[in-house]
């Protein structure tokens, strides 16, 4: 277990009688991981696994809600805690309102979307709808994804045949026409007029549905949405506001069903002389609603990303975001910036040919020539070579690589983490090295210093220790391998094979 470094710097402010630490903390950070270098014990650091590829990868990550979160239910992503609350139930007014407060809406749906309005105002500081929660939570998209069961529940939804009685097409007032263009469905306006095409289909009151669209295209200056409620052309369930939709993509809608009965409308309205032109229809249950999570950026970094819920029916998809990768280019990549030591190297699990093949160090004396053919313009050989914080590959033919190293865990700010069971001893080399600087100026008696130093030798040796000693389900392995090792005597004195 690994504990924050806040942890060190209340120990430490405590000890010393410092009630404003603040000035100090960047030593002391330095210090601290100076620390756990220094204790260097089988536990101090993790072993981690980072992969690099040509084309890199981003780290992504989900929540899957199967039901509405309850008052006070929470998720921690990047170690920032949201609550839902509902401030309009009477009942909890007098309780105290947390700064990282989700509005708790009815029903699912519209309660990730209010959690999504809100994290996605993190990433746009003019965007006032969204509470500005910390920077580690900056920098990644997120969306609401469907896990879909079942099957589409709207009827020539790609439009493949002629516009039966499936489809409702009203036209409101002015000119205009809604009618089939090569298998898909045309809004054309002639001057202001309100048009939609809608279609009703049998839902279970409390199941989740994804509505989705393509809008192929639009010109003029219409308004365009998609709508799902209770009736015709209403959004008492969903919807989306007039220019909200993507001209161009795939566009969709989440909703909470309310009865047995649900209508979809595809919108067009106040447009003067202007078409759109809509594709691929499609409604589905949704066995959940997944907050997804994706790194903007490609790279490792996503990965220290952190995911977790007090909610039973919110599972995270990992503890962390997965799946990020590192840019390897002209047979190079930079190594991740916490780490401590390389511990081995092999081609990754997407290579055909030589997956999983470990790569070794050359000599020095030839790491730079190491398996070229004779014309020099092949590199076949299986070796790396490292030069400041670069690793190079001597081989032009893997486009993937995956390095094991050991590293320091670090927090959503980019901070180490200590060793749970080694703040004691990190405190003691941070107050033994502030004390220190006391003593070279000459405002500080020696024995005081070599008391605190005395005290942290001590205490890193027992840390040390600590992690070497053997757990309880280790010491009964061993004593198994020890006992397997005795021979076993018959009465006779002969062995008993």
């Amino acid at each position: 277990m690994y504990t924050h470094i806040e942890r060190i710097y209340n120990t430490v402010g405590r000890n010393l009688g410092l009630k404003d630490y603040s000035q100090y903390i960047d030593s002391w950070v330095e210090w601290a991981f100076e620390a756990e270098l220094l204790i260097g014990s089988r536990d101090t650091f993790e072993e981690s696994e980072y992969t690099y590829s040509s084309t890199g990868a981003s780290a992504s990550g989900s929540i899957a809600f199967t039901s509405n979160p309850s008052y006070n239910d929470s998720i921690t992503l990047n170690g920032v805690t949201l609550f839902f609350r509902d401030n309009s139930n009477t009942t909890n007014l007098n309780q105290q309102v947390p700064a990282n407060a989700i509005g708790l809406q009815s029903n699912l749906a519209d309660t990730l979307t209010e959690l999504v309005t809100e994290l996605r105002g993190t990433n746009s500081p003019a965007d006032s709808a969204g509470l500005i929660f910390a920077d580690s939570l900056e920098g990644y998209t997120y969306t609401i994804e469907g896990n879909l069961i079942g099957d589409d529940l709207i009827t020539n939804g790609d439009f493949s045949s002629s516009l039966g009685s499936e489809w409702d097409l009203t036209l409101s007032g002015g000119g205009g026409s809604i009618a089939l263009s090569s298998s898909q469905l045309l809004f054309t306006q002639s001057s202001s007029v309100q048009m939609y095409a809608s279609q009703d289909f049998t839902t279970v009151a409390g199941n989740h549905y994804e509505l989705s669209v393509d809008l192929i295209s639009a010109s003029g200056n219409q308004y365009h949405r998609i709508r799902a409620g209770t009736s015709q052309n209403s959004d008492d369930l969903a919807g989306t506001n007039y220019g909200d939709l993507n001209v161009g993509a795939t566009n969709k809608l989440f909703f909470t069903a309310t009865g047995t009965t649900t209508w979809i409308t595809l919108n067009d309205a106040q447009g003067g002389s202007s078409t759109s032109l809509w594709d691929n229809v499609i409604v589905k249950e949704a066995e959940t609603l997944n907050l997804v999570i994706t790194d903007n950026e490609v790279g490792i970094d996503g990965n220290n990303y952190t995911l977790e819920s007090s909610d039973v029916n919110a599972q995270c998809s990992s503890s962390h975001l997965t799946g990020g990768k590192g840019l390897l280019s002209n047979q190079q990549l930079r190594l991740p910036d916490n780490m401590v030591k390389l511990l081995g190297v092999r081609v990754g699990a997407n290579s055909t040919k030589d997956r999983h093949r470990e790569l070794r160090k050359p000599t020095t004396i030839h790491k730079q020539r190491v398996g070229k053919d004779v014309n020099e313009t092949k590199q076949r050989a299986f070796r790396y070579y490292i030069q400041g914080n670069k690793l190079n590959i001597q081989h032009d033919q893997i486009d993937e690589i995956t390095i094991v190293c050991s590293s320091y865990p670090v927090d959503a700010k980019g901070y180490p983490m200590i060793k749970d069971s080694h703040t004691t001893a990190v405190a003691q080399y941070v107050m033994w090295q502030h004390k220190n600087i006391d003593y070279i100026n000459g405002r500080l008696s020696m024995y005081v210093v070599k008391d605190l130093e005395k005290r942290w030798y001590f205490l890193c040796a027992k840390a040390r220790g600590d992690d070497n000693m053997p757990t309880s389900e280790e010491l009964k392995q061993i004593g198994r391998i020890w006992n397997t090792m005795v021979p076993i005597k018959s009465s006779t004195g002969l062995l008993d094979l």
